[in-house]
């Protein structure tokens, strides 16, 4: 093992630190497999997760793999549970690089088709979590209903973003519905 001194030097290298969760890895599993009690099995609480304790003799790689199974999930379930959170919000967050532009006008329009077609606008729902504001927006036309769910930095910006794609989801097109041009097509096409 390392001087004292070097400590805490090897706790900021990742390389140090990933070779020695390995060889604990390593030390879990030959654990099971070579000794008579196992480690998990001295400390006398009722565990009921794991499984019940062959003779030495009779313990396979597999057993080994189970018993070291029970070791690591309740270690990376935090990790991963707080990694899938991270990926769902990056993933609404990037759904689409041009979805911010194309959505310029389209809560308006949204709200203004749903108000003359069904008399009320669509339904927004609003919460804020670690990287800004989540917008849940669900439009119902005849029976149909049409939902989106959106992450942005702002509060405006995701009700605008799910706000579009819940009018591409109905098939909405402003200059068709409303028979108008939108306000920020200020280039003519030929």
């Amino acid at each position: 093992m390392a001087h004292s001194a070097q400590l805490p030097v090897l706790k900021t290298q990742t390389k140090a630190l990933a070779a020695m969760f390995e060889a604990r890895v390593a030390v879990v599993f030959l654990d099971f497999l070579n000794s008579k009690i196992p480690g998990a099995y001295k400390d006398g609480s009722p565990n009921n997760a794991l499984p019940p304790l062959t003779s030495l003799g009779e313990r396979t790689d597999g057993a080994a793999f189970d018993y070291l199974s029970h070791w690591l999930t309740p270690l990376f379930e935090p990790i991963i549970r707080d990694f899938r959170l991270k990926m769902d919000v990056d993933t609404l967050m990037n759904r689409s690089a041009f979805d911010d532009k194309d959505a310029e006008g389209y809560s308006m329009y949204l709200n203004e088709y749903m108000t003359q077609k069904t008399g009320s606008p669509p339904e927004y729902t609003y919460s804020k979590d670690i990287v800004g504001w989540r917008c849940f927006c669900v439009a119902t036309i005849d029976n149909q209903t049409f939902s989106a769910d959106c992450a942005r930095s702002t509060k405006k910006a995701a009700q605008t973003v799910a706000a579009y794609l819940v009018a591409k989801d109905i098939g909405l097109d402003p200059n068709v519905h409303l028979g108008k041009k939108r306000r920020f097509n200020l280039i003519p096409t030929q």
